[in-house]
């Protein structure tokens, strides 16, 4: 009898709700998103699982929050770099409209929706 290491989960509605309110765009997909904030989220517990999400050679990631209340998190430098100049050209962070286009691994273009 061959035993296999699983753990079950009981999935309640909360769960996909809270699924369901993060984002993302995979390569070869855009992604269209209204900043409502953003946040710099600094990983103060070394072993924590939140350290994946952290920038290269960082202790942390930006968090954005849209106005449909999703979260989408920016763990990339190449991303983070067009956000930036995007909020740049912009002149604030509030209320701006991204279009990020993930072209390839490690690539992204990001376009300020006028």
């Amino acid at each position: 009898m061959e035993i296999i290491d699983v753990e079950l989960k009981d999935i309640s509605l909360n769960d996909i709700e809270k699924e369901s309110k993060f984002v993302n765009v995979g390569i070869g997909n855009k992604l269209e998103l209204t900043i409502k904030k953003i946040q710099q989220v600094k990983v103060t517990n070394p072993d924590s699982d939140e350290m994946d999400r952290t920038l290269s050679g960082a202790d942390y990631y930006y968090k954005v929050l849209t106005n449909e209340d999703k979260e989408f998190t920016i763990s990339s430098w190449a991303l983070w770099s067009k956000v930036r100049e995007a909020i740049k050209k912009a002149g604030k962070t509030e209320g701006i409209t991204l279009i990020i286009d993930h072209v390839g691994h490690g690539k992204y273009k990001v376009e300020l929706k006028l």
